[in-house]
């Protein structure tokens, strides 16, 4: 989801894998520290906030190497 760059909003990646609020708001709050993501909060109307998922620079970099490494672990030898 992320790997195709733009924003992905908090709830879609949380149904896309499956995983509960609490989940995901931790791997995001781990992966914000190392500066692989970025969240933006948007304020709606009656007080709801959505929230909105971005890889950074270094995020879709890290993300590339991990494919490769599991690419090169299928590739027959």
């Amino acid at each position: 989801m992320l790997s195709r760059g733009g924003e992905v909003e908090f709830a879609v990646l949380r149904d896309g894998l499956d995983v509960s609020d609490a989940t995901l708001s931790k791997h995001l709050k781990t992966l914000t520290e190392a500066e692989y993501v970025v969240l933006r909060r948007v304020q709606r109307a009656r007080g709801q906030a959505r929230t909105w998922v971005s890889l950074t620079d270094a995020g879709s970099r890290a993300l590339r190497g991990h494919f490769a490494f599991l690419q090169g672990l299928l590739a027959p030898e």
